[in-house]
């Protein structure tokens, strides 16, 4: 959530126009939508926050942290994620601690929806490949499927694909292929351990809110 000082800023820039007082109600009415869709996701899961839960410190730099993610999120898609994700901290489900929580929510928040939804259907493919025993990383026809996939459902042609791939690689969500394979000519990538945390989690809600409905786990 922006804050006072920012949204200042923010006006003391468009004063000179006289627009100040539309852009900081503008903003503030933005920050008040979003924010009102997170609690109505927690509200739709279920998520409640005891007595207990609210004294303390890093419950509520938990919530705090995820409404400022959460103000600042243009899609509605990751606002449901938001909200999957304080759940789990506050059932103690797949994320436990503040640390675990706070390396994901960096994660969400660096992230465009795109690029989550990328990695997701690179972690579905590879478990296709891997339950047929396949003997490399990727097959050629099996990486195109993968490329389909990614412009169909995210958006994101073959010719912005390596950018996507090399960006969410900093992340350590996933790297790319290396070692000799035939017919190999490079420009595949895998996901790494680090991802399976993540998959867990939007498997622990009914499927997850990213490619719902296809199985992500490891064999």
């Amino acid at each position: 959530m922006a804050s006072g000082r920012e949204l200042d800023l923010f006006t003391s820039w468009a004063i000179g126009s006289g627009i100040d007082a539309i852009v900081a109600a503008g903003a503030r009415k933005l920050q008040l939508k979003r924010l009102h869709k997170l609690l109505d996701e927690l509200e739709e899961l279920g998520v409640q926050v005891t007595e207990e839960q609210v004294k303390s410190d890093d419950t509520m730099h938990v919530l705090l942290r995820t409404i400022d993610v959460a103000t600042c999120a243009a899609r509605g898609e990751k606002t449901r994620l938001l909200a999957r994700m304080l759940g789990e901290y506050l059932e103690q489900g797949v994320i436990k601690t503040v640390d675990e929580y706070e390396e994901m929510l960096s994660l969400v928040d660096d992230l465009s929806w795109r690029e989550l939804h990328v990695i997701v259907i690179l972690r579905q493919e590879e478990v296709k490949l891997e339950r047929v025993g396949a003997e490399s990383p990727w097959r050629t026809e099996d990486w195109n499927r993968f490329i389909a996939r990614v412009e169909d459902e995210a958006g994101v042609s073959v010719d912005h694909l390596p950018g996507f791939l090399t960006r969410l690689s900093r992340t350590g969500l996933c790297k790319p292929v290396t070692g000799a394979y035939v017919s190999y000519v490079g420009g595949h990538y895998v996901t790494t351990p680090n991802l399976d945390s993540f998959m867990e989690m939007l498997e622990e809600h009914n499927g997850g809110t990213i490619g719902n409905g296809v199985d992500n786990e490891r064999p």
